[in-house]
């Protein structure tokens, strides 16, 4: 799938074109869906994916890069990896209370599978590693 996104920044518009691809995987041995977001904008060229468990479409692993570089694993219990900018790395390492989806390609896939019918009511939880 391709598509643009539209930001304005300081009165700036700037396209980013996308091209996402979504594939059958495994990751260490566990069957998983990943999901690639290649990113072309006049920054340069960015790749985020991740990889989603294919039974429950939770999160993984993550990994992204461009201007900056991000891996991240997911598990029942914690969040960790690390995040680098500009020469400064970042180590992530959160402990979890309860499931979380990640953000990023994928998220749409674990929105998409919810049961929408009237009186449905959910809780879902987001990590953001910039936060």
């Amino acid at each position: 799938m391709q598509y643009t996104a539209t930001f304005n920044v300081q009165g700036r518009s700037i396209n980013l074109d996308i091209t996402r691809t979504i594939e059958a995987a495994t990751h260490d041995g566990r069957s998983v869906w990943r999901v690639v977001d290649e990113s072309q904008s006049p920054m340069g060229t960015s790749v985020d994916t991740v990889a989603v468990d294919k039974a429950d479409l939770t999160p993984v692993r993550r990994s992204a890069g461009g201007q900056g570089s991000m891996e991240i694993s997911y598990t029942d219990a914690a969040i960790t990896g690390q995040m680098s900018v500009m020469g400064q790395t970042m180590e992530i390492d959160k402990s979890l209370d309860a499931p979380v989806l990640g953000d990023g390609p994928g998220l749409e896939l674990a929105l998409a599978g919810l049961d929408l019918s009237e009186g449905y009511s959910t809780t879902y939880r987001v990590f953001n590693p910039q936060q």
